[in-house]
């Protein structure tokens, strides 16, 4: 049942392309539909507590039957196949592009038939993307929950309501990367459309999209439950629609002003929700249309139709997770007057150090992750841009170059007597892929090589081609100067990546050379982008055969034997005495690996959590008495016998340390 929502976009999509007869915008529109839908059906059945598998299969289904009664009834199936059959425009678009289709869909099936099969072994997901999704599924609701994992309940959500959805509708972990395939696909799309409104042609339309689709970087996070595909193409979306203001002589709140309106404030916000970052690049290209609007002087009473209509959308997809937030951190660190008045002194100022540090832990992750930071600090702002960019550039089939791109960042840092925030420079060098930090230098060599032909006119752009290249670039260099927080993770960039496609498109159309030295230039940059790919797949291949060896705990821990032992000795206890109501203390690595193979478990809880966060905001279950509780403590924790949980006194029944003392417990009622 988890394909429902496939078909649930595809008939939206087919009713929308049988209205507009443009594929990228019904591409484009389903799939902010589809997270409109997924949205309001959390959001509402989360509101009644009803967040679980009957009430997903009674909202898909339900759209799924009356979307297919609805393309009947207008008799789509028919019409078109007539319109595919006769219309010139659809014939000479798959005579002109045979190849190039022919050859995309291929690599795009195998890209999706391994993402599909490789094994959820990423432990960002083991460790709090899909177990947050499971004590939603537990809970009835979407929200905050007592953890001592705060990326469950500080990272933002809407893609974890996406994925939600498969496993509500019986999916496996496997398929979890359908998110991520979905927007991979659309995303190449938005690509192609956007190109054709910059005005090139078909062919060099698909040298952009070639260009997004070989990224290695981008590749391996289809191969995961990461959001950064997924909130990429919000962006594309919202640099899709936000053309179609650019290009109007005047702005008007008709029918299709009003879609336009809608289109671009749901991709807006549903890259907010996604990942915050990408924002960055929507106020760059925002203020361009912005300009444009101003100069061709529209209708105060317009500009504010759309502002309104804009805002309320806003307004209406922020409120649900806003009034949650404020519920939570509404008395988040009242120390209880019991604490206060306690006679023990070294008892209340251990209890004020840890309210201490679960305070500084909240305001860590209050502050955007270090963004605001970075935006007061202009020296760290150039610094970390040009590492980020740096970084990006390296590659690994080119030791000499990574060492001359290692001598640049240090003489820039020489140069701006830079001496803070981190101490070295990372250069990828070994022969393997990075499922976090992979590089992608084909991009940043073709801007490289992009900004040179244009300064010097060997391509001879338009104005409005000019333009955008260059808030695409300006978007580039902001995202990569605020990621001070992450410097290393260059998937941060792989919105802004997917925006600066369309100019190379653009740029290599223009050069003044004939059409064959152009289309021969296209092909060697594919060719160029195709080593990354390889070298992807030559990795990822063998990752997902591996997968299917071995027991059902081996597909989560491929690259962590140690604690595949650990975790099987730990659930085998667990089931061997039957137990149905487990709670979890400390650090667990892959909480989801406890939420897939415990037998027969009702319910699994946190227990032991800083009470100043979670017992103010009522998130502590104090009469939750689980039959037993499996811990997780590094080293420097040291061994723990004995523990109490809300008056009852747990016992270590079974225990083993690791090679570098890391322990693994199972405590149980005395």
């Amino acid at each position: 049942m988890f394909v429902l929502p496939i078909a649930a976009y595809l008939l939206f999509c087919a009713a929308y392309f049988d209205q507009k007869k443009n594929v990228v915008e019904s591409v484009a529109v389903s799939w902010l539909f589809l997270t409109l839908f997924t949205w309001l059906f959390t959001e509402v059945s989360g509101a009644f507590g009803l967040f679980g598998t009957p009430a997903a299969l009674a909202a898909w289904g339900a759209l799924c039957l009356a979307l297919a009664v609805y393309l009947i009834r207008k008799g789509l199936p028919r019409r078109a196949a007539a319109y595919f059959r006769t219309d010139r425009h659809m014939r000479g678009f798959w005579r002109e592009n045979r190849a190039n289709v022919i050859c995309m869909a291929a690599f795009c099936t195998v890209v999706c038939l391994l993402a599909v099969l490789r094994s959820q072994n990423l432990i960002d997901n083991l460790e709090h993307r899909l177990p947050k999704i499971m004590h939603w599924i537990q809970n009835g609701r979407p929200g905050y929950f007592a953890t001592e994992t705060p990326q469950e309940i500080n990272y933002t959500k809407l893609i974890e309501y996406m994925n939600a959805q498969i496993i509500l509708l019986f999916g496996p972990d496997r398929v979890v990367n359908l998110v991520q395939i979905g927007a991979y696909l659309c995303s190449a799309c938005c690509i192609y459309g956007i190109s054709r409104k910059l005005r090139a042609s078909r062919s060099f339309a698909f040298l952009a999209c070639w260009i997004y689709l070989l990224n290695p970087m981008i590749m391996i996070e289809v191969f995961t439950a990461q959001t950064d595909v997924a909130a990429g193409v919000y962006l594309l979306a919202f640099v899709y629609f936000l053309l179609d203001f650019i290009h109007a002589d005047r702005l008007r709140m008709d029918r299709r002003g009003a879609l336009e309106a809608v289109g671009l404030a749901l991709s807006a916000m549903f890259g907010y929700l996604s990942k915050p970052t990408v924002c960055f690049a929507m106020v760059i290209f925002f203020l361009w249309m912005c300009a444009v609007r101003i100069v061709r002087r529209d209708s105060l009473k317009a500009l504010a139709q759309f502002a309104v209509a804009g805002g309320l959308i806003a307004v209406i997809l922020l409120v649900p997770d806003a009034v949650r937030k404020y519920e939570y951190q509404r008395i988040p660190n009242v120390i209880p007057e019991s604490v206060e008045t306690e006679e023990s002194t070294d008892g209340a100022e251990e209890e004020e150090d840890e309210e201490e540090e679960a305070g500084a832990l909240a305001d860590e992750y209050a502050l955007s992750d270090g963004v605001v930071n970075t935006l007061r600090q202009p020296k760290e702002f150039v610094i970390v841009c040009i590492r980020n960019l740096a970084a990006n550039s390296t590659t690994r089939c080119f030791a000499k170059v990574n060492e001359w791109i290692t001598r640049f960042v240090e003489k820039c840092e020489r140069v701006l007597n830079y001496s803070g925030g981190y101490r070295y420079f990372r250069v990828m060098v070994d022969g393997g892929v990075g499922e976090t930090s992979e590089p992608s230098p084909a991009i940043m060599f073709f801007l490289l090589a992009a900004w040179i032909v244009v300064i010097f006119r060997v391509s001879r752009i338009d104005r409005e081609q000019f333009l955008y290249m260059l808030s695409a670039t300006l978007a580039m260099v902001v995202q990569a100067g605020l990621m001070s927080y992450t410097w290393y993770r260059q998937r941060y960039l792989i919105g802004v990546m997917a925006v600066l496609c369309p100019v190379f498109a653009v740029v290599v159309e223009n050069i003044a050379v004939t059409l064959r030295m152009k289309l021969n230039l296209a092909a060697a940059m594919t060719a160029v982008c195709c080593f990354g790919p390889a070298n992807t797949l030559f990795s990822e291949i063998p990752y997902v055969i591996s997968g299917f060896h071995g027991g059902q705990l081996h597909q989560y821990l491929l690259h962590d034997e140690s604690a595949e032992l650990y975790y099987q000795l730990m659930i085998d206890y667990v089931n061997e005495h039957g137990y149905e109501t487990v709670g979890t203390y400390g650090f667990l690595s892959y909480e989801q690996i406890l939420w897939r193979e415990i037998d027969g478990l009702k319910r699994l809880e946190h227990v032991g959590c800083n009470p100043y966060i979670f017992e103010s905001a009522k998130l502590l279950d104090e009469n939750y008495l689980p039959q037993c509780i499996i811990m997780e403590l590094p080293e420097q924790y040291g061994l723990v016998d004995v523990l109490e949980h809300n008056g009852m006194q747990y016992t270590c029944a079974w225990r083993a340390v690791n090679e570098n003392g890391r322990s693994y417990s199972v405590l149980v009622p005395e």
